[in-house]
């Protein structure tokens, strides 16, 4: 797992990554993954990128996704 967010972790979060519908969802799947894997330091990057936006999925499977991106986001 750890080299597939690795690579993704490389290229999702930078400015030329190119944009779709689904670039916010695809950043906090991320930044989610990035965090339960332990490495917050990292997910920093990718919450920046995401504009403080929250999608339910991934961030709601635990409870409330607002609640759980915010303290995430502030790990």
């Amino acid at each position: 797992m750890a080299p597939l967010l690795d690579q993704a972790l490389a290229h999702w979060p930078r400015p030329e990554h190119p944009r779709h519908a689904a670039t916010v969802a695809d950043l906090g799947l991320l930044a989610y993954a990035l965090c339960r894997a332990g490495r917050t330091r990292e997910a920093a990057g990718v919450f920046a990128a995401t504009g403080g936006l929250v999608t339910p999925w991934p961030w709601g499977h635990d409870g409330d996704p607002v609640e759980h991106f915010t303290y995430w986001s502030r790990s």
